[in-house]
């Protein structure tokens, strides 16, 4: 019985989505997760959190979570394309964001650029069926994260991507 009830539920998994971010990769495309942690010694340098390759990529949803007990730097966002960067947005998040079941950050909602001089480009970006927003990058782009100020050591603010490669 345990095992018709474990292959029913797996079942449902495949055929009912369960996320609205979830991504079918086809087979000319590879879905993946990627992640940077910053640290105090990061400063306020921009890191690449994903440099497409191929034919390019979509980002799909980048999440951060902090480990700061008190007030987290904000995150700039950018594009690297031909040596040249170019600045997208910031986003202020809660210092605790992702500690003691509270919820991460997602930097591809509206509700991440509500209030603190955020700025909002949200009803800039392309959307999916679900309305999702989502990043495009051309063959060689990175997609380019920065702190300011630097994260309070010996703390971390980690982000992570979801990625489909072409």
């Amino acid at each position: 019985m345990f095992k018709k009830l474990l292959g029913l539920i797996a079942l449902l998994a495949f055929i009912i989505p369960m996320d609205a971010h979830a991504t079918t990769c086809s087979a000319s495309a590879v879905c993946k997760s990627v992640f940077y942690s910053f640290t105090n010694s990061t400063g306020t340098t921009p890191q690449a959190l994903y440099t497409a390759s191929g034919n390019g990529a979509k980002i799909s949803a980048i999440f951060c979570s902090s480990t700061q007990p008190s007030s987290a730097p904000s995150i700039f966002m950018s594009t690297l394309h031909s040596g040249t960067t170019y600045p997208m947005w910031s986003v202020g998040f809660t210092a605790t964001s992702g500690q003691n079941n509270g919820a991460v950050a997602n930097l591809l909602t509206a509700t991440s650029f509500s209030g603190g001089g955020n700025t909002n480009p949200f009803n800039a970006l392309p959307t999916d069926e679900f309305g999702n927003a989502y990043i495009l990058l051309a063959s060689g782009d990175s997609l380019q994260i920065a702190m300011s100020p630097a994260v309070t050591s010996p703390y971390t603010i980690t982000c992570y991507a979801f990625v489909t490669q072409y």
